[in-house]
């Protein structure tokens, strides 16, 4: 028959574990929020990343070693308890062209990132004025002709409003700029001919400031940041994205992020001298006298999308 431990023992065996509750209680109270045992055995503090892209399928790998995989459910991803110090971020996605940028991770602080992915092979729709139905008969097709409105305009309408107008009387505005989550986007001369800055100005409150206008700390920000430089002949948001642009020069089109750690990621989309009209989620194309629709799918077959 097994003797019960005489009161004694029990009493120190009780105020040993005691005593180690209330020493394990910090390090798991800083290990909770953010700290972790570095060299020697020392507690030290430490940052994290956050990565946010909207599909499904992205592969997050954080110095070449993969961190997670965005899904259904969760589409942002925390990378938590890293040393203060600069990362290698890369997001892939079978048929998309990875998107890569190195972070600066600081303690107490979160570094964002908000990958945009291109398609490895952009493919365009054209935009006919007749179509054939499976009658055999030919039709008019109207998008063709709100395409052709669309771009006889001076700014960047929807096709909704162009059918609203009147097809004799063109809809003006008095900017240029483009407006969207409190981001104002706009072309500037440079001094230089020919040569056209994007900037991209916030015109929000100071303290919803998104991060790519300030730096890690946000204890510095700016309210204007200058995108790109170039023969730059037009500029408008990417679909569904504020942080994203496109634009075109004689060269062709191209897309582009406001990020602009290193590195930004820019791809060129189509080459040649184009134009481009962004209608809601949708991008056409006018080369010359012939419409196309720009078609952001992986399983796209006809342009490679170059990254500059």
């Amino acid at each position: 028959m097994t003797r019960p431990l005489q009161e004694k023992k029990r009493f120190f065996i009780a105020l040993i574990f005691i005593i180690l509750f209330f020493l394990l209680i910090p390090v798991v109270v800083l290990y909770s929020t953010g700290y972790k045992l570095g060299k020697d055995f020392a507690l030290m503090p430490t940052g994290g990343v956050y990565v946010f892209y909207p599909e499904s399928g992205a592969k997050v790998y954080l110095d070449g070693q993969l961190a997670d995989e965005t899904s259904l459910f969760a589409r942002g991803i925390f990378i938590d308890k890293l040393s203060s110090q600069t990362y290698g971020l890369s997001v892939k996605k079978d048929g998309y062209r990875p998107w890569v940028k190195s972070l600066d991770v600081k303690e107490g602080k979160v570094s964002e990132a908000w990958p945009y992915l291109i398609p490895e092979i952009i493919s365009t729709s054209s935009v006919k004025r007749f179509v054939t139905l499976n009658s055999g008969a030919s039709v008019t097709n109207d998008l063709y002709d709100d395409v052709v409105r669309l771009f006889a305009t001076s700014t960047n309408p929807t096709i909704s409003k162009v059918r609203a107008a009147s097809t004799t009387v063109p809809i003006v505005s008095s900017s240029t700029a483009l407006v969207r989550k409190d981001i104002q986007i706009d072309l500037e001369p440079t001094g230089d001919k020919g040569t056209k800055r994007i900037v991209a100005i916030w015109k929000g409150n100071k303290e919803a400031t998104p991060f790519y206008f300030c730096d890690i700390d946000r204890l510095a920000c700016v309210d204007k940041i200058v995108v790109a430089t170039g023969d730059i002949t037009a500029v408008d948001f990417y679909p569904g994205r504020f942080d994203v642009i496109l634009y075109s020069t004689k060269e062709g089109v191209f897309s582009t992020e406001l990020d602009l750690r290193d590195k930004q990621n820019t791809y060129q989309l189509l080459s040649g001298n184009l134009q481009f009209k962004v209608d809601n989620q949708r991008v056409f194309i006018k080369d010359k006298n012939s419409y196309y629709e720009l078609l952001f799918t992986a399983s796209s077959t006809l342009i490679n999308a170059t990254s500059i």
